[in-house]
């Protein structure tokens, strides 16, 4: 599916990363959230000493908005370009405002849904 990123584009900044490049680091502290215009990102966790793949992201998705959206103080993964790759960027100071006129049960509901989503995640990589 194609998606129409003009009118995000024109409100907000790109950021172009070529393959290789790091968009952010898991215990950076800004905010920004990223939508992926082109191209793949992958995010990686360390645990210890190993680096373990998390996800790979692919056009049209949005990246980066978990550190704001549940008001933590860090980043949780490192996202990588895997091929040359282009990003909205959406300031933290926009997502807070997004997030503060949010609808309280709606956040209580997308934030439950993701605490649930993520323990799914964990036993099925401990089942593996």
């Amino acid at each position: 599916m194609k998606y129409d990123f003009n009118s995000l584009a024109e409100k907000f900044s790109r950021r172009f990363l070529k393959t290789g490049d790091v968009l952010f680091r898991e215990g950076d502290t800004n905010g920004d959230g990223f939508i992926i215009e082109t191209g793949e990102l992958e995010l990686t966790k360390r645990h210890q000493d190993i680096v373990e793949r998390a996800a790979v992201l692919n056009e049209g998705e949005v990246v980066g908005v978990w550190k704001t959206l549940f008001n933590n103080d860090t980043r949780f993964f490192t996202a990588t370009a895997n091929q040359d790759t282009s990003v909205i960027v959406i300031p933290e100071a926009h997502l807070k405002f997004l997030i503060d006129k949010a609808d309280p049960f709606l956040l209580h509901c997308f934030r439950k849904w993701i605490d649930v989503s993520r323990s799914h995640m964990i036993e099925k990589s401990a089942g593996s």
